[in-house]
């Protein structure tokens, strides 16, 4: 017998039964569980990532009234009047209005350009806290946050020309949020805002936070009653330049 034939023929023979014990083997494996599982996995189109919302600043320039660079006793950007003070309470910064007697007027004021072009509509957020305030002589004398739009030429704006108001009465310990919506007029350049004692006949005003963005019409509709604006506040702006 060839001997050289007998081991090529037996090599070939262990050659066929390891393939097919690898081949058995695959079998099993792929019908084995965490196989077919980590090969799923591994074959899955990957997830799409998450969309990025951009975060659009607030128009108001230190609406949360953190920054104080000109003054550490008052925050940038705001006037400063006699009966406010600026406090910092568990990380909150804020303003409180005092109000000195009964039917006094005292507030905050800022005034900012919008931005071109205009937004459609605007938001405002605002968050609050407030004690004791009562009405005055009449019941829109209250703690309120106002907002007019003003044109190219400093003018208030007569149709359209307020933001609907956030306003206030009696004591909460708790800080309150509100936000109301605006379409902006075609003629609007400019918009004050002011947190307001406006002749209430007692009370504390605290605001920690006045925020202005730009919205849609989608929002507008479906954002609750709005509150109509109970009056127009006049100002003078020589009488309240920011500090």
């Amino acid at each position: 017998m060839n001997i050289l034939a007998m081991t090529s023929s037996s090599t070939a023979f262990c050659r066929s039964k390891w393939l097919q014990s690898v081949l058995f083997l695959l079998l099993l494996l792929g019908g084995h569980p965490a196989y077919a599982q980590n090969t799923n996995a591994t074959n899955a189109a990957p997830k799409p990532a998450p969309a990025v919302v951009p975060v659009v600043p607030s128009l108001v320039s230190n609406g949360d009234f953190s920054v104080a660079t000109n003054d550490p006793k008052w925050p940038d950007g705001w006037t400063h009047p006699k009966e406010a003070t600026y406090k910092t309470e568990k990380g909150i910064h804020f303003v409180r209005l005092t109000s000195p007697s009964p039917g006094a007027e005292v507030f905050i004021y800022q005034k900012f350009n919008l931005p071109k072009p205009l937004p459609p509509v605007i938001e405002l957020r605002v968050r609050v806290r407030y004690h004791n305030v009562k009405a005055g002589v009449n019941p829109w004398f209250d703690a309120r946050v106002v907002g007019n739009f003003e044109d190219a030429e400093g003018k208030g704006i007569k149709e359209g020309g307020a933001l609907p108001v956030p306003f206030f009465t009696g004591t909460t310990t708790k800080w309150v949020k509100k936000n109301v919506f605006a379409r902006v007029p075609p003629s609007a350049a400019s918009l004050e805002i002011m947190p307001f004692l406006y002749h209430a006949a007692s009370g504390t005003f605290d605001v920690a936070r006045v925020e202005i963005f730009p919205a849609t019409e989608d929002q507008l509709l479906k954002a609750p009653p709005i509150i109509p604006p109970a009056m127009t506040v006049p100002t003078n702006p020589s009488a309240v330049s920011p500090k």
